[in-house]
């Protein structure tokens, strides 16, 4: 990242930055949020400086707030996270202490906001590399075993962030699919379980002698009928309107033969801000 600004076009420079939008990038892709009245001061005094005999880019870069550089790595997806859950925290410590309610829940709201986008990119990332194994010709991992799973306690709390935002907020869980592709019935039942009980979903009782067996075209069958072969099971949970939170959720499953190649679990939480949100294929054993 370099700027260059020279004294004889400072009166230019500082109205550009204060009009700026207030991201910046580096060339990792990390984006940081600059305030543009910040951004607007450090460039003033950075020209008061200039004009004396400084230079414009040392002094830029000692007042700016946030300093990009592309020899520093972004932070870990978890670091950023843990940052993000505190200012959640502080938020409602604020809101019950203060009793200032409007500016303590813009901020948990913030905080809420950057968890689901953290937690996002990191699942995408899955999904991003299990596309290019497939161009590759390499096994996709929907079968592997969790010691196999790499950085397995990232993705498992990063799908645990997307079930825990606040209650009532614009990322309050409305609801969660979850598309089970297994190699026979036994697979997908201690997937379901594993899962489930992994997310830990509020109010969650469904297990698996509720799943029930169907045909192609979705008419009730014994699950015997399943027995050979590979079986597409679909688990459904939704949650209560904030107005009947004391009323449990509702829960749905059924399985199916499953004619296709794809191995794991598709995970598909429906936020209050009713945007789409599909990843996978995750590995069986993920929450095992």
């Amino acid at each position: 990242f370099k700027l260059e600004v020279f004294p004889s076009s400072l009166s230019a420079a500082i109205p550009m930055a204060c009009a700026a939008m207030g991201w910046s990038r580096n060339r990792r892709g990390a984006r940081r949020e600059v305030s543009p009245v910040l951004a607007c001061w450090s460039l003033s005094v950075a020209a008061a400086l200039a004009s004396v005999g400084g230079g414009l880019l040392p002094a830029l870069t000692f007042l700016s707030p946030v300093r990009v550089s592309p020899s520093v790595p972004a932070p870990k997806w978890g670091t950023v996270t843990q940052l993000r859950l505190a200012a959640g925290r502080s938020a409602r410590a604020a809101r019950s202490t203060s009793g200032v309610a409007t500016a303590a829940t813009a901020a948990e709201a913030e905080a809420d906001g950057g968890v689901v986008a953290a937690a996002s990119e990191r699942l995408n990332a899955w999904d991003l590399v299990e596309r290019a194994r497939k161009r590759a010709g390499e096994v996709p991992r929907g079968l592997a075993a969790v010691g196999d799973i790499a950085d397995v306690e990232e993705l498992r709390e990063a799908a645990r962030f997307l079930i825990r935002t606040s209650d009532g907020g614009d990322y309050a869980l409305r609801g969660l699919t979850l598309g089970v592709m297994a190699p026979d019935v036994e697979a997908a039942l201690k997937a379901l379980d594993s899962w489930t009980e992994g997310l830990q979903l509020p109010g969650q009782v469904l297990g698996a002698d509720d799943v029930q067996a169907v045909t192609d075209e979705n008419k009730p069958i014994e699950r015997s009928m399943l027995k050979e072969g590979a079986v597409y099971l679909k688990y459904m949970y939704a949650r209560p309107p904030p107005q009947f939170s004391g009323q449990p959720p509702k829960e749905k499953a059924y399985m199916k033969h499953y004619p296709f190649e794809g191995r794991g679990v598709l995970f598909n939480p429906n936020l209050s801000d009713d945007e789409l949100r599909m990843y996978g294929d995750f590995p069986l054993a993920l929450f095992d």
